[in-house]
């Protein structure tokens, strides 16, 4: 075996080790996340504060007092809505970490939305995506239909290639800025988070935002592969 005939082999190894990685996030981003986050349930914080008090202390102080609080019962559904500005708060598990880290995470993108403006900016983008999103299924059917009536078929290919190229590459871009924000949103979270709780408590809750975020990375995986019947397809632009 020459050395170009190996390296083709090591190179091939390697693209299909990392495709088996990627894959392995995409199938069970979600799993783990949910794992730590119920194990983290049942773990209390050693300090006297409730998630209610934290919240409250951080929208007094940072928030402006803007923010509102809606209680639900969905664990792990903790969520934030920039357009109403309210912070929906899991009626179970008030002392807990898993409380902690996913309210800090909201509060985090509270934060991104009345102190710096970034979240409003992006949940523009994101609705411009969804409306060019959807046209994507219409220039399919539009460029199949032009074969059949048109002389130069390779220009109609080119041109219906090109924009279904581009919806695509725009559904990348925004799922990697969602990483990003998302990112954002779980530092800012923890940084509220210091003095309230002690260190390694904090660790901890970092931990279970760190996996919420591949959760994220897994999405954008099965955008990329999702076509291939390699994963679960998702939304383009959700």
């Amino acid at each position: 075996m020459d050395d170009k005939t190996k390296m083709i082999l090591i190179g091939v190894g390697a693209f299909l080790l990392l495709l088996c990685f990627l894959l392995s996030i995409a199938s069970t981003a979600g799993e783990k996340f949910m794992n730590k986050y119920m194990k983290l349930l049942d773990k209390t914080t050693t300090t006297p504060f409730t998630v209610a008090m934290f919240f409250n202390a951080v929208n007094l102080k940072y928030l402006e007092n803007k923010v509102q609080v809606m209680s639900i019962d969905d664990p792990g559904g903790d969520f934030y809505n920039a357009r109403r500005r309210v912070v929906g708060l899991n009626r179970t598990g008030q002392t807990s970490l898993a409380s902690f880290a996913v309210v800090a995470h909201e509060l985090g993108h509270a934060y991104q939305d009345i102190a710096e403006n970034k979240l409003r900016s992006f949940n523009r983008a994101r609705k411009c995506g969804m409306f060019i999103g959807k046209l994507f299924l219409p220039i399919v059917i539009v460029t199949i239909a032009l074969l059949f009536f048109v002389e130069n078929y390779s220009l109609v290919l080119i041109a219906g290639g090109a924009t279904l190229l581009f919806i695509i590459l725009l559904a990348i871009i925004i799922k990697a800025k969602t990483i990003s924000i998302e990112k954002d949103a779980s530092a800012r979270g923890l940084e509220l988070l210091s003095g309230m709780l002690p260190d390694d408590e904090i660790k901890q809750c970092k931990k279970l935002l760190d996996s919420a975020r591949l959760t994220y990375w897994a999405d954008l995986i099965k955008l990329l592969f999702g076509w291939a019947g390699l994963t679960n397809k998702t939304k383009m632009f959700k």
